[in-house]
């Protein structure tokens, strides 16, 4: 499995950056909202994949932590949670979260409820990235 948009920085604590370059955007300070429809569909975080149009597209860096939990479960089961449209769509529109955990088997409980929080299908029920890193399977280092 090749990732290529992963940068890792090692000094005192290990760092990892996920980047994609060709849309990054800068965001203003005074800005809350982005309202691009652009990405990768299997990464692609519901709320931009079911707009209702690229004129109605809102959404707030929840996508990020979205793609972030994509990545991670693609590093653990070498394959993408969701392999196109329809898939997102039963988890959005469903709740199927349970299925992400099908493929984990051997994976801890606080390593799935990671995974389970960061993919939430609506983006207020997922952590904020300065809430990610409490997490308890971040903080206890375990897989």
């Amino acid at each position: 499995m090749l990732l290529k948009n992963i940068f890792l920085l090692s000094q005192s604590t290990l760092w990892v950056k996920i980047g994609d370059f060709g849309i990054a955007k800068r965001i203003r300070a005074e800005e809350t909202t982005l309202h691009t429809y652009i990405g990768t569909h299997a990464y692609m975080a519901p709320e931009i994949v079911f707009a209702d149009g690229p004129e109605n597209i809102d959404y707030t860096n929840a996508v990020d932590i979205w793609s972030m939990g994509c990545i991670l479960y693609q590093m653990l089961t070498q394959k993408v949670p969701f392999d196109g449209r329809y898939q997102t769509f039963n988890q959005y529109y469903k709740g199927e979260t349970k299925s992400l955990t099908d493929d984990l088997q051997g994976f801890s409980r606080q390593g799935l409820g990671f995974l389970l929080q960061v993919m939430a299908p609506q983006a207020k029920d997922r952590p904020a990235a300065v809430d990610v890193q409490k997490l308890p399977w971040l903080i206890q280092e375990q897989v």
